[in-house]
């Protein structure tokens, strides 16, 4: 779960990776904390802003089910909270789904772009009411209360595929591009 003052932003959601090897979606158990600060310095070439400057605070809580070891990495700003699946003891793994969800407190009004538009691009109208069944591309807004909550995936650089959400009436769950199952992963998995 995520909050922002005393506004829960997100209620508790699953989190975890099913692989060819593991099925590391349940039955973890916490092995290990490790904490850190971050401080990043990047450069974009377009924008407000050319400079950019990335403060917070980087825990990974690392689980292990039987053999098999996932390490969850969450870094948390004033800006957001980010999260990252590493399968610590595995270069590549054949991801074959995620129990990643987000539970989005109800009564938060929604602000969704429909994947599936027919033409394959990013320029569908957003809908307000989110329909049961139907895939959702990012970015993904949400105003809950004071706060706004925008899901989105970064860092999507050809090991791991892009994905959407897909509401099941209750939440929002992540969704691998490829239906039939199989995602080629390096070390990490996914944001």
């Amino acid at each position: 779960s995520v909050k922002r003052g005393a506004t829960t932003v997100l209620e508790p959601s699953a989190l975890g990776i099913r692989t060819a090897d593991a099925d590391l979606t349940d039955g973890l158990k916490f092995v290990g904390l490790d904490t850190r600060q971050v401080h990043d310095e990047y450069t974009t070439t377009t924008g407000r802003r050319l400079k950019h400057e990335y403060t917070g605070s980087e825990n990974t809580f690392h689980l292990q089910r039987k053999a098999s070891r996932l390490d969850l990495v969450v870094r948390v700003s004033d800006d957001g909270v980010a999260y990252r699946y590493v399968l610590p003891e595995q270069p590549w793994a054949t991801v074959l789904g995620e129990a990643s969800e987000f539970a989005v407190p109800t009564g938060a009004a929604n602000f969704l772009l429909p994947y599936d538009n027919g033409r394959s691009d990013y320029e569908s109208a957003h809908v307000r009411t989110p329909e049961k069944g139907v895939e959702y591309g990012y970015p993904s807004l949400f105003n809950v209360k004071d706060t706004w909550l925008l899901i989105g995936e970064s860092d999507v650089d050809g090991r791991y595929g892009g994905s959407r959400i897909t509401y099941d009436g209750v939440k929002y769950r992540l969704t691998l591009p490829d239906p039939l199952g199989g995602s080629q992963s390096g070390n990490d998995s996914s944001d």
